[in-house]
């Protein structure tokens, strides 16, 4: 008897742009149960918009799309937005979600990318992709990160494990989370200083705390955002994150469309104004009644010092009760010691699974990987000598 699922796998950009319908059919058959496990890790970043602005943006990465579209009676129930990326030398290749894997310098830092299925699907489309993945005989290399161990990608990685010649797992950090409405609001550790840090905000003269009304006001204050954010870094002779052409086009371009009426992802930029001068903004992503904090400049020099990061922070979550958001997501953070473990307590583990498959080359640069450091120390003692 035939199977009643089939896989049906898409290469070409133009095929994955006429997924459209299907993938915001499945994001409104989960939205409808509110207890599954997906909606506990779909995120903005699994959006339409997100992933199919990065195709277009990072094009020039991809050397081949590689979408499984699983079908049960004709009907589309779980796509999974593989790509395969050329390595430095040409000949390795690696498959990993889109929006994964850029350049370092030119990371968007898309987090809990995962296949988009049905609910009622996710123990049969676990095996399914899980055997698709083992039969990709081209691929020398599995890599997924920024992923949640909630995550089906994460069951199907545990499914081919003792299939690969080398698994990895690694914890990337933690997502910092707070519930806008609950009454634990914030931290213990931002208790002490919210009183204060608003009260020194509410004693200066011609205070505003900006929202973006449309997309020239948002743009405007995206290129403050970018002006302050690359002067902190320049001064600590790092290049900023927006140094990098394709990082600024992918934001600018994602700014303009979310004031569209029909994007489903929202861009906010809130600003404080002191002075008429702008000393934070922050940008943030709303998706459905949640909001992500992505990105912030802030004017390190303004005195008094107001500590404006947190104080754009305290200032937004304010916002988000008057506007029914109900959960404020600071997003990963690998740091032990971030401000952002001093606002939330609360958090989800950030992982990274990296899979090799048993081939003739993956064992070579394991036997290369091993040597390494002995041929290191080796240089160093002749060079001591």
């Amino acid at each position: 008897m035939p199977s009643q699922y089939s896989i049906k796998t898409i290469t070409k950009i133009e095929q994955v742009m006429l997924l459209e319908n299907k993938w915001r059919a499945l994001i409104e058959v989960n939205s409808d149960n509110v207890n599954s496990q997906y909606n506990k890790t779909s995120q903005c970043f699994m959006t339409w918009e997100w992933l199919t602005l990065w195709i277009k943006t990072y094009s020039s990465l991809v050397d081949e799309l590689r979408f499984l579209c699983i079908y049960t009676h004709h009907e589309c129930i779980a796509i999974a937005p593989f790509y395969i990326r050329k390595k430095a030398l040409g000949f390795q290749k690696e498959l990993a979600f889109i929006a994964t894997n850029e350049n370092e310098e030119a990371e968007v830092s898309s987090e809990f990318i995962d296949i988009h299925c049905h609910q009622k699907h996710h123990n049969k489309v676990i095996h399914l992709v899980a055997s698709a993945l083992f039969e990709f005989k081209d691929i020398d290399a599995f890599k997924f990160i920024d992923i949640s161990k909630k995550s089906l990608i994460y069951q199907v990685c545990k499914c081919l494990k003792e299939e690969m010649l080398l698994f990895g797992e690694y914890n990337l950090g933690c997502q910092f989370i707070l519930t806008t409405k609950a009454d634990d609001l914030f931290s213990t550790n931002i208790l002490s200083k919210k009183k204060r840090i608003i009260n020194r905000y509410q004693r200066q003269e011609k205070t505003e705390f900006i929202i973006a009304k449309d997309r020239n006001e948002a743009v405007s204050l995206f290129n403050t955002l970018i002006r302050l954010h690359q002067e902190r870094w320049t001064n600590k002779q790092k290049k900023g994150a927006f140094s990098d052409q394709n990082f600024h086009n992918f934001h600018l371009t994602l700014i303009k469309q979310s004031f569209s009426e029909n994007s489903a992802l929202k861009v906010i930029i809130s600003a404080i104004s002191i002075n008429r001068n702008i000393i934070s903004v922050n940008y943030s992503l709303k998706n459905a009644d949640k909001l992500y904090f992505y990105q912030a400049g802030i004017d390190e020099s303004f005195e008094p010092n107001l500590s404006p990061g947190i104080l754009n922070h305290l200032l937004l979550l304010q916002y988000c009760r008057t506007c029914d958001i109900s959960e404020y997501n600071l997003l990963k953070s690998s740091n032990k010691n971030t401000y952002k473990k001093n606002i939330s307590e609360q958090g989800l583990e950030v992982l990274s699974i990296k899979m090799l498959p048993f081939s003739n080359l993956n064992r070579f640069k394991l036997i290369i990987d091993s040597i390494k450091p002995l041929i290191q120390n080796l240089l160093k003692i002749m060079k001591i000598k």
